[in-house]
Formats: C-alpha cells, sequence, structure tokens
C-alpha cells in the first residue's frame, strides 16, 4: 500500500510537526539538526509548493539521533518507524552493518591493538579506513587501549556472581568503555567499590542504540532480547542495574521501556489490582511502588513514568477501553520485563545522588587526589 511507503511515513512526520511547529522555536538552541532540516523543507513546500523528494526525505529522518528532546513521543516512534521502513525496503551498507555493531569493532581492533593504533598513524591508511567506513576525514580515529575491560574484570573476579548482603551492582559497561577507554570502567568499578557496593560484570551485549539509530530492527531486537531477561535475573537477585554510559541508560530507560505502560499485560495487572482494591487508585500505586521496590529496595528515576499518581489514575480510567497502546519500538517484548530493567537500571551519577540522599556516600578521591 501507498501509505506504508517509506516516504510516505517520513512525509507524514514531516506534515504532524510543521502543522504544530512548537519545536521549531523549542528546539531552536538546541543541538538538533533534523527539525532544522525539516522545518526547511516544510518552509519551501508552503513558499513555492515543492514537494520534498524520496532522497531528501530520507536524508531529514537521518539527521534524527533520537536525542530526546523533542516533547512527541508519538512523532519520535513515528520518525524510528520511517526509518526503519527505509532499511527494510533499500537494505543497509555493508560499512554501516559493520560501524553499527561496535562490539565486533572494538574486538577486531582490538586483538593486536598496537599494530591498529600504528596502521591508523599513516595518513594514507587513516584515510582510506575512514573513507571505507564513511567517517568523515576530518574525524579523529579512537586509539586502541593495550588490554581491554574484560580482560581487567577477568582477573578481579569481576565476572564471577559475588554473595554479598549489602548493595550489589550489576555493571553494564557499554561497548566504548568496554572495547575503547576501559579506565573509565574501571574507575566506575573503583568508586562503587570505594563505597562499599559489591560489583558484579554479568554477561552483555551492546545496548542496541548504534543498530537503533540506523533503522536496524532486527539486530537491536536480539539484543535486546539478550541483555533483558539477563538484567532482570540480576536484578530478581536484589542487583541494581548500574551504567557509567549515558547512551546505554537512555536506552534501558527510555527506548526500550517505551509505551509499555498500555501493553496489554500490564493493563491486565492494573484492572486486577483495581478490582482488588475497589478502584483505589491511591492503594494500586502504593502495590505497583512496592512490587517494583521488592527486589533491591529502591527504583530509578524511570519509575516515574509508571508509578506516579497520574500514571496510575490514567490507566485506571482507560483499564478497560482501548485508548492507548503499546507502540514502542520493541512492543513485540514482553511490557512487564521491559519495565522492570527500566525501573532498576541506573547512570552512575543518578546512583550516587541516590547514594548520598540515602547518606551512604563516602568521599571518593578524583584524578588529582581532590575530594569529590
Amino acid at each position: 500500500m501507498a501509505s506504508e511507503t517509506p516516504e510516505r511515513r517520513a512525509s507524514n512526520v514531516l506534515t504532524f510537526c510543521s502543522n504544530c511547529e512548537l519545536c521549531r522555536d523549542l528546539l531552536d538552541e538546541a543541538p538538533c539538526q533534523f527539525f532544522p532540516r525539516l522545518f526547511m523543507l516544510a518552509d519551501r513546500r508552503r513558499r513555492d509548493g515543492t514537494e520534498p523528494d524520496g532522497r531528501e526525505l530520507l536524508d531529514m529522518i537521518d539527521l534524527c539521533n533520537s536525542c530526546g528532546q523533542c516533547p512527541c513521543t508519538s512523532i519520535q516512534t513515528q520518525i524510528r518507524a520511517a526509518k526503519d521502513a527505509f532499511v527494510a525496503r533499500d537494505g543497509l551498507p555493508l560499512r554501516v552493518r559493520f560501524v553499527e555493531d561496535v562490539r565486533l569493532v572494538g574486538r577486531l581492533c582490538g586483538m593486536l591493538p598496537s599494530l591498529t593504533n600504528a596502521l591508523m598513524k599513516i595518513e594514507p591508511l587513516a584515510g582510506l579506513a575512514k573513507r571505507a567506513v564513511g567517517i568523515h576525514p576530518d574525524r579523529r580515529l579512537p586509539t586502541f587501549p593495550p588490554e581491554p575491560f574484560d580482560a581487567w574484570a577477568e582477573r578481579e573476579g569481576l565476572t564471577r556472581k559475588p554473595e554479598a548482603t549489602g548493595r550489589k551492582v550489576a555493571y553494564f559497561v557499554g561497548c566504548t568503555a568496554r572495547y575503547m577507554f576501559p579506565e573509565v570502567a574501571r574507575a566506575t568499578v573503583e568508586v562503587l567499590r570505594a563505597n562499599g557496593i559489591a560489583v558484579w560484570v554479568p554477561p552483555q551485549e551492546c545496548c542496541g542504540m548504534p543498530t537503533y539509530l540506523e533503522g536496524d530492527h532486527g539486530f537491536t531486537r536480539r539484543l535486546a532480547q539478550s541483555n533483558l531477561p539477563v538484567l532482570a535475573e540480576c536484578i530478581a537477585s536484589g542487583f541494581d542495574v548500574v551504567t557509567a554510559c549515558p547512551t546505554c541508560s537512555f536506552a534501558f530507560k527510555t527506548v526500550l521501556a517505551r509505551g509499555a505502560r498500555y501493553a496489554p499485560e500490564h493493563r491486565e495487572t492494573i484492572a486486577a489490582m483495581l478490582a482488588d482494591c475497589d478502584g483505589d487508585t491511591a492503594e494500586v500505586r502504593s502495590r505497583l511502588i512496592a512490587r517494583a521496590e521488592a527486589p533491591t529496595g529502591r527504583v530509578s528515576s524511570a519509575g516515574k513514568g509508571f508509578h506516579d499518581a497520574w500514571v496510575v489514575n490514567h490507566l485506571a480510567a482507560v483499564a478497560g477501553a482501548s485508548e492507548g497502546v503499546d507502540d514502542g519500538y520493541l512492543s513485540e517484548i514482553d511490557a512487564e520485563l521491559r519495565i522492570d530493567v527500566a525501573c532498576h537500571t541506573w547512570e552512575l551519577g543518578e546512583y550516587l545522588r541516590e547514594l548520598a540522599a540515602a547518606g551512604e556516600l563516602k568521599a571518593v578521591a578524583g584524578i588529582g587526589g581532590e575530594k569529590l
């Protein structure tokens, strides 16, 4: 059907946003490349009636990096759906499929890091490598460390599940810290340990954000299907999931959880609680929070999206209606699993702030020896 074409999906985004225009001013000073292009095409269409062609629509969609600053989650979902549709129809270039697999890049280049680094310092070779994978010639290539984080973690016993009674963290490392900047990952572990927290590095894949941004839905789904059950098992064992990578945090707390509160299985949970509580939404909210906090005694900031009073009241109002739908990017994955991981995933700074609020944060020395 014509309405299902990638171009039609992208054109719908253009029409919806240009009819609203809130983001023209709202994101005027934000580092967003998508909306300036969208409004340029919209203004041209209004001015002389020139409709954007397929290439222009694809280029527009490509400029969205899913930063989440625009207020309409439905539009964010439609942008990704348009991108996925282009990729499903036209495929991804081989060089993009290589670069989107950050774990593969890190492993290959990290096998002989000294040789890789030496070769990338030879300008003709570096230029050829950049051109081959589509990197701008002015971009600097990363220097690969002599040892990846995994080797250090193995020596430190971090890959063995610890038996601990206090706070426990399942550390989701992230690909860049794992393969390119292991000093960041080591520092994260050292800060957590300095605060008396047992650290475990469970089996993990890429968080899926690189493949998500490239429109590779199948790869993203496989990564999520691998990561989410492992992280859920960590949570059930009393571990908080912590990452120092804001991209990984955004993936688990926002992207994968989006739309989950409207999923049939979650709405059925709300409906059952409402029936049991004689419609008292305050009691339903208390039960939801207690259930979420049961494994570790706390939930991350993502819990607000599922436990705030207005959310529970709204879900109660539509519990038996057709309003609201799980239109999240990975709605095919169990919603309760997505909610569970989102509510127990912490970005490192957020986790340390929570420690401080609980009066449990110990002073930690910075790189220069100063107290943090």
